[in-house]
């Protein structure tokens, strides 16, 4: 099976980073907008995370025409090592790179894409091979579409948009369980690369081109499905804040809540095997807890 994975990133001057809002109100989470360092920070950090995760299968880095001194060394950089290849594009938007990416790199004998941004941080307990599983699962589902890594789509009854545009659709039992959305989630999808090549061309920018999918994969008539194994994406615009006492990855999954623990201190913990509370759905009913390690 060959597996293509790409990681996007962009730090261009003009380029902003909006607040982010907290549902709950707690107090400490109500996250201003990153500074140009804090982002270039973020994605160094959330760059080793996938090289690690990726275990292995080279990584693509689509560089959206960065332009501040500090992330052009660190993509030439980067572009020296062993499966790492870099390709900074003229500033013209994120889609308009992997765009060119689709168009003139990736090799069009690849049997499944992923795609990851530059501000999560990735967790394998069980170093499950998650590319093997994502593409039997796809081939044995074609109604789905794309399939993300437990990342907090709410799933949770008590979150604010689980009945909203964003909330499941229904559980599907199997090998892999998995809960059903009609959306994509946050930043990161796994496609088959004969449903990948379907999407393009790709319009818009960030959250206007994540936008512009998700409308393509409903005129398809296909499905997100979040699955049920322990392989996990924590995302977060926070670059340095504590982890709670008691780390568990419900908690780590509350970003699109505005809870948004530093990514720092997430890789940090993975890194050095601290104590982490993870679950997952084994049916719609039973929700599985283990502790690592």
């Amino acid at each position: 099976m060959k597996t293509d994975i790409h990681y996007t990133t962009c730090h261009h001057m003009s380029v902003k980073c909006r607040p982010r809002t907290n549902d709950y109100n707690i107090e400490g989470f109500n996250i201003t907008p990153w500074t140009a360092q804090e982002k270039l920070d973020i994605a160094k950090i959330s760059f080793e995370s996938l090289f690690e995760f990726a275990d292995g299968v080279p990584v693509n880095v689509i560089d959206d025409g960065s332009n501040i001194m500090r992330a052009v060394e660190w993509l030439l950089e980067l572009d020296k090592r062993t499966n790492v290849f870099v390709r900074i594009y003229e500033h013209r938007g994120s889609s308009a790179g992997i765009n060119n990416y689709f168009n003139n790199v990736l090799p069009k004998d690849t049997d499944l894409v992923a795609h990851f941004e530059d501000d999560h941080i990735y967790f394998n307990p069980e170093n499950i091979d998650w590319k093997k599983v994502c593409y039997e699962f796809l081939k044995e589902n074609p109604d789905v579409g794309v399939i993300t890594f437990r990342s907090g789509l709410p799933s949770n009854p008590n979150y604010p948009d689980y009945r909203g545009a964003w909330g499941p659709i229904g559980f599907r039992d199997g090998k892999y369980p998995a809960i059903l959305f009609n959306n994509m989630g946050n930043a990161h999808h796994i496609m088959l690369m004969e449903t990948y090549k379907r999407f393009f061309p790709l319009y818009g920018n960030a959250g206007s081109c994540e936008a512009y999918m998700n409308g393509q994969l409903n005129n398809m008539g296909l499905l997100n499905a979040e699955l049920q194994i322990p392989v996990y994406a924590f995302h977060s615009h926070c670059y340095s804040r504590a982890l709670p006492a008691t780390v568990t990855t419900d908690a780590l999954n509350m970003s699109p809540r505005g809870i948004e623990y530093g990514v720092k201190e997430m890789y940090e913990h993975i890194r050095a095997k601290l104590p982490i509370e993870y679950s997952y759905y084994k049916s719609k009913e039973e929700k599985v807890i283990k502790c690592y390690p």
